[in-house]
């Protein structure tokens, strides 16, 4: 939605004024990016009954949205991002989300689930890479680039 092939036209007055449509109605473009790539998954397990592993692929920038997606739906098998450690300008825009919680625990939430394979090495995302490094860690594993 917004971005890629589909991108909105126009200049950054007009960007501003699509993304406060979405504020006016209680949701952010990055929200329905979410509810879009759930759809997608939700169809791919519908219409491939049989699929034997259902893997996600984040493009760089959008490692976010695909994972906080991946943790609204039945856990998939792999998980692949190839950034998890974003700075301010990669975090979603997600109403309250960093209210919530820290944006470093995405991964790691992700991580419970299904196993995650990411181009970050292990130094900068301290966060995940102590968290699932636990000897208490129940989940799944994370595979750093390094």
């Amino acid at each position: 939605r917004g971005a890629g092939r589909g991108a909105w036209v126009g200049n950054e007055a007009k960007q501003i004024q699509i993304r406060r449509r979405f504020q006016l109605l209680g949701m952010t473009v990055d929200g329905m990016r979410v509810w879009d790539i759930r759809r997608a998954i939700q169809v791919v397990r519908q219409e491939c009954p049989r699929l034997q592993e259902l893997r996600l692929r984040a493009r760089s920038g959008a490692e976010s949205i695909v994972l906080l997606a991946s943790l609204y739906e039945q856990p998939v098998d792999v998980v692949i991002a190839p950034m998890i450690n974003g700075g301010v300008d990669q975090q979603p825009s997600i109403l309250n989300l960093t209210r919530s919680m820290p944006i470093e625990m995405l991964p790691v939430l992700v991580a419970s689930r299904s196993r995650l394979f990411t181009a970050t090495a292990k130094a900068d995302a301290q966060f995940a890479a102590e968290a699932t490094s636990s000897k208490d860690w129940k989940g799944k594993s994370i595979v750093f680039g390094d």
